[in-house]
């Protein structure tokens, strides 16, 4: 049997569903993957957890169904959340910065206003977005 394995690689839990060729699910899995808050308003994630919970997940939803040949792989994750890696170890340099985490905001919006002409409330352009991780990323500690 032919199948596409699809994974979804989200803040909560990494999910894994195998899906027939008629669009029939054929088996899930599913693996949780925890987020800690070290201080208020920051949000963070174990990037090897995150890691294991995807191999977790897709071992799971393959043990729970017949022997299929995966003939595609879809994948969703978190698109927002942002780490980074060492390019020659490849271990991670520091924690996922979660999508929800906003230790950026404080210093953003005073930098944002800092060179206007006006002295007055007025329309400083767009806020900070919180589903753009460039923030997030100048904030993070060096």
């Amino acid at each position: 049997m032919r199948a596409i394995l699809a994974i979804d690689q989200g803040t909560t839990n990494s999910k894994a569903i195998l899906v027939s060729e008629a669009g029939a699910v054929i088996s899930r899995g599913a693996s949780p993957v925890g987020i800690y808050y070290p201080q208020p308003g920051w949000v963070e994630q174990d990037p090897k957890r995150i890691w294991q919970s995807v191999c977790e997940a897709v071992r799971a939803c393959l043990d729970a169904g017949p022997d299929v040949s995966i003939e595609a792989l879809a994948v969703s994750n978190q698109r927002e959340s942002v780490t980074a890696w060492d390019a020659e170890t490849g271990e991670p340099l520091g924690p996922v910065l979660s999508w929800q985490c906003r230790p950026y905001r404080a210093g953003l919006r005073p930098a944002h206003r800092r060179g206007s002409p006006h002295p007055g409330p007025v329309d400083y352009g767009p806020s900070p977005r919180p589903d753009v991780p460039g923030p997030e990323v100048a904030a993070a500690p060096r």
